[in-house]
């Protein structure tokens, strides 16, 4: 983890103290100064390494072959239409248009791991939700295309693996909130910019299918002049739920379908942060 830059400049002077005796301590002093261009360029460093070690660690992650990250990136690289060719020098399975990603058409991809009981014996399954863009909107898997999606899964996943593959219409979720804003910014521009956040949080979940309530939240702070937000309901619908049943949702909601759409039954309310003040 890098250092503060304070803590970079105590180490400096430490190492050096004994070595060049008498240097002077005054903070504007031309030591003193070049000491702190030092240590910031030494904590910008250990910043750069810190990110490169994290997007090493997530590529690593992603690649490990069997973990649920991998079965996700796999999903998204299925091509649709196209056959498998296994290479006998890698024994890898890879399509003959590699870079071609025009037929790859999975959008969305959760990967669970879930152990079931059946028939008295416990046994753990993959259960694998994936849905397609179509027209700008996530959707399900037509039959054909949950067919060969079906097959490539069977063909890539390991041996005495389970698998389930899941496609169907998307979950609900439905909100209400008040978002207030800064009074100097227009209510047409937070407005937009609140739907737009929204919107970009819905096609961002993890591979893990499940909606936090804070994300969500987050997601709205993250707008330009939004000063608060009072998230007070947030609830779900589930595709085989009777209609009309919804579920509160205090932290969290695993996504059956592993993706979702917001209710046309959300409400949202955009107010200046003097009407919250004056209340």
């Amino acid at each position: 983890m890098a250092r503060t830059i304070t803590e970079i400049k105590d180490r400096i002077k430490e190492r050096l103290d004994g070595r060049l005796p008498g240097l002077s301590t005054s903070k504007v002093g031309e030591w003193s100064l070049w000491q702190y261009v030092v240590a910031v360029s030494i904590h910008s460093f250990e910043l750069i390494l810190d990110l490169f070690r994290k997007e090493i660690d997530e590529l690593t992650d992603k690649i490990t072959p069997g973990t649920l990250r991998w079965y996700a990136e796999m999903c998204k690289r299925f091509h649709n239409g196209e056959d498998l060719l296994f290479d006998e020098k890698t024994a890898l399975l890879y399509y003959k248009n590699q870079d071609e990603k025009t037929n790859e058409i999975i959008k969305v991809a959760a990967v669970s791991e879930v152990t079931v009981i059946n028939a008295g014996v416990s046994e753990t399954k993959l259960f694998i939700k994936v849905a397609k863009e179509e027209g700008g909107k996530i959707t399900e898997l037509s039959a054909d295309e949950k067919y060969n999606f079906v097959n490539y899964i069977e063909a890539i996943k390991f041996a005495g693996c389970k698998t389930e593959v899941i496609s169907t219409k998307a979950d609900q979720i439905k909100y209400e909130m008040s978002v207030y804003h800064d009074p100097a910014i227009a209510h047409d521009k937070i407005e937009r910019g609140v739907l737009a956040a929204l919107e970009a949080y819905k096609t961002s979940l993890g591979f893990d299918g499940v909606l936090y309530r804070q994300q969500l939240i987050d997601a709205v702070m993250g707008v330009e002049g939004v000063t608060t937000v009072d998230m007070y309901a947030l609830k779900h619908h589930r595709f085989k739920d009777s209609e009309g049943v919804w579920q509160n949702i205090e932290t969290h909601a695993s996504l059956d379908a592993g993706y979702f759409d917001y209710s046309d039954k959300c409400k949202l309310k955009v107010n200046p942060i003097n009407e919250l003040l004056k209340a």
